[in-house]
């Protein structure tokens, strides 16, 4: 692991940025926690 990869990255809602910001940081070798205040992922998405 690099050095600017030695911290975890909080993420905050599991909306579709929040996911994307995960994927991202997966993708990327980062370690990262989704925060959300409901209780399901993506809440508020309406399809």
């Amino acid at each position: 692991m690099s050095e600017n990869q030695n911290f975890m990255i909080g993420i905050i809602g599991s909306g579709p940025i929040g996911l994307e910001c995960g994927l991202h940081a997966l993708k990327h070798g980062y370690q990262f926690i989704i925060f959300e205040s409901g209780d399901d992922i993506a809440n508020n998405v309406r399809l």
